[in-house]
């Protein structure tokens, strides 16, 4: 049984059909898949934003970095009544592949937090300079994560691995740029970096293909 406020999709043709293509363009790519095993009236919703100078020192690791923490921070309060509301929200770096943000709950309620969340991001630098107590909390923080970032043997040695692997930039690197920020430089910093960005976004759930299309712009 369902209730009416939460109408469920009918399931697709075939069941195990991969994610479908819906746009690729520059600067978004959508791709879409209905859920039609949990027959649950829930989304999710997972967007890779790759800025094109997101690793290319580690002056853009630390703004990068700094940036999703102070959203995160600036966002506190809509993240919780969204929690409240069954709605999920996470946000994490990718390194050179930029961040990644990940929305969950009611499919009929995401596309609002979705919007707020991308909102808050274009309206960061302005935030940033409104909230200059919010800063210094965040870079404190995120800096004590960088400093003891290879404490542990086994962190390091992941380290270690992955720097073998690929050019990645040592903690140190990153602390010493993240320690030089201010909420000036920063603030300054962020709209070039996210200015020619490529977005690649996948919904999957209880969301036709028209709304993961809405849900993209």
């Amino acid at each position: 049984p369902t209730h009416p406020s939460f109408p469920l999709l009918p399931p697709p043709a075939c069941l195990c059909r991969p994610p479908a293509l819906l746009l690729d363009e520059r600067g978004l790519r959508v791709w879409h898949k209905t859920d039609a095993t949990f027959r649950v009236p829930r989304a999710v919703a997972r967007a890779a934003v790759s800025p094109a100078g997101a690793d290319a020192s580690p002056a853009a690791a630390a703004v990068l970095h700094a940036a999703i923490r102070l959203l995160e921070d600036a966002m506190c309060e809509e993240a919780y009544l969204a929690e409240v509301a069954g709605l999920g929200l996470a946000a994490w770096p990718e390194g050179r592949a930029g961040f990644e943000l990940r929305f969950d709950g009611f499919s009929h309620r995401l596309p609002a937090l979705v919007r707020a969340v991308f909102a808050g991001l274009a309206a960061l630098p302005a935030t940033i300079a409104a909230r200059p107590d919010a800063f210094t909390r965040v870079i404190e923080g995120l800096a004590r994560k960088y400093r003891n970032a290879n404490m542990r043997p086994d962190r390091h040695a992941t380290f270690l691995r992955l720097a073998a692997l690929k050019r990645v930039w040592s903690p140190e690197a990153v602390l010493a740029e993240l320690e030089a920020l201010t909420p000036a430089t920063l603030a300054a910093a962020l709209p070039p970096l996210l200015a020619d960005c490529h977005v690649e976004l996948l919904v999957q759930g209880n969301m036709t293909a028209g709304e993961a299309l809405a849900l993209a712009r």
